[in-house]
């Protein structure tokens, strides 16, 4: 049975692909730095993991997290949900706003991968990774800080993707545009300003919807198949959100 660590499992897409997961009953890790919601998935997901809730953007609990990690045997696929703008909206962001979002959009996922990766090769096991980018890195839709470290991701996600495959270490990158789960940001505008999630919907979604997880889980399962080594570099899966700057 493939074991999957699923980074930022409880909410919005990490959530979402935990329960898919679930209900097809893969081996699952899950993390979250949201110590309520992680109970409240324990409990949707009959406490049948393991589970480690903490904010792993702090040292303290990266390091618990990390020897935890160390103690799995075998784990097959990394599937990196975490990360968001965190509120931070100024164009001219100080070097702590961009630390902030650098820690949560990259620094904390090169962590996890690189104990992991040394711990496949080492091992002579092959390991598969999923990173969960954003159209925003390279459409310029959304905020300045946000935007540069997705950016940043997919870099970091292809060139390791490059160094590492003769290894069968299989690094992919899903750039997304907008989606909507049950709690994501989405989810939230809807109930807080219907008008402006249904202008948005309308004005900068050619299909005038947004993704699900009924779009999103398919690909990912896919990935997890071992011919989905035909397919390298930045996948997009966005339906073309358009760019508000030119639009």
């Amino acid at each position: 049975m493939i074991k999957i660590l699923i980074n930022g499992s409880t909410s919005g897409l990490g959530r979402a692909l935990t329960k898919e997961f679930h209900k097809k009953n893969y081996s699952l890790i899950c993390t979250g730095n949201k110590k309520k919601k992680m109970k409240e998935l324990q409990k949707i997901t009959n406490n049948k993991y393991k589970y480690f809730a903490g904010d792993i953007t702090k040292d303290k609990e990266l390091k618990s997290l990390k020897l935890n990690l160390q103690k799995i045997n075998n784990i097959d696929v990394i599937i990196h949900c975490m990360g968001g703008g965190l509120g931070i909206k100024d164009d001219l962001i100080s070097k702590k706003q961009f630390l902030k979002l650098f820690d949560t959009n990259l620094f904390s996922q090169s962590e996890i991968n690189n104990l992991l990766i040394k711990k496949a090769i080492k091992k002579k096991k092959p390991l598969k990774i999923i990173h969960i980018s954003s159209i925003a890195s390279v459409e310029s839709v959304a905020s300045v800080g946000y935007s540069t470290t997705k950016a940043a991701l997919n870099v970091y996600s292809n060139i390791l993707s490059k160094r590492l495959i003769s290894k069968n270490i299989d690094i992919k990158n899903i750039i997304l545009g907008a989606f909507e789960t049950k709690d994501n940001s989405f989810a939230r505008l809807k109930i807080k300003n219907f008008k402006a999630y249904k202008k948005f919907k309308n004005t900068r979604m050619p299909l005038k919807k947004f993704n699900t997880i009924n779009e999103i889980f398919p690909l990912i399962e896919f990935i997890l198949n071992k011919n989905s080594k035909a397919i390298s570099g930045d996948i997009i899966l966005d339906s073309r959100e358009i760019n508000s700057f030119r639009n």
